[in-house]
């Protein structure tokens, strides 16, 4: 039986899109050792001139506190050069992370690369009209009336 909590290398590249779109493909474990490694990369694409970072976490099997830092303090960074930064994942662990720190209400978060480089419909995230997780994996959240 294959064991569910073995590591998972971290890998990460950049890829440029469209003029100022970038895209920032994390695979793995994203964590403590791995947290440098996606700060640079995001780093990379501001000095060359981002206008839109897209930060692809669909094949990302763990995002821990550090990395989680290291895209928080991207988008206040980000945020205050008017760069936006979008995430993209459907994992559902990731989302429950985010919804219980409130971050889902923070970042924009889209179920495909396409989708945020398109400007397509958010799968939560702060752009989303009623705040609610959507799309065919959204995450759902506890509506507050003891309803699961």
């Amino acid at each position: 039986m294959k064991d569910l909590l073995a590591d998972v290398p971290f890998r990460v590249r950049v890829e440029r899109r469209a003029d100022g779109e970038w895209v920032v493909v994390a695979a793995g474990e994203a964590d403590l050792h791995a947290a440098p490694q996606l700060d640079r990369s995001i780093r990379k694409c501001e000095e060359r001139g981002a206008k839109l970072i897209v930060v692809d976490l669909m094949e990302a099997t763990l995002l821990d506190s550090i990395a989680l830092g290291v895209l928080i303090a991207a988008h206040g960074r980000l945020a205050k050069q008017g760069i936006r930064l979008k995430l993209v994942f459907t994992n559902n662990l990731i989302r429950r992370v985010l919804t219980i720190t409130g971050l889902d209400r923070v970042f924009d978060i889209y179920s495909s690369t396409a989708a945020a480089l398109n400007d397509q419909e958010l799968d939560g995230g702060e752009g989303a009209l009623d705040g609610s997780a959507r799309g065919p994996n959204a995450y759902s959240r506890p509506s507050g009336r003891g309803e699961p």
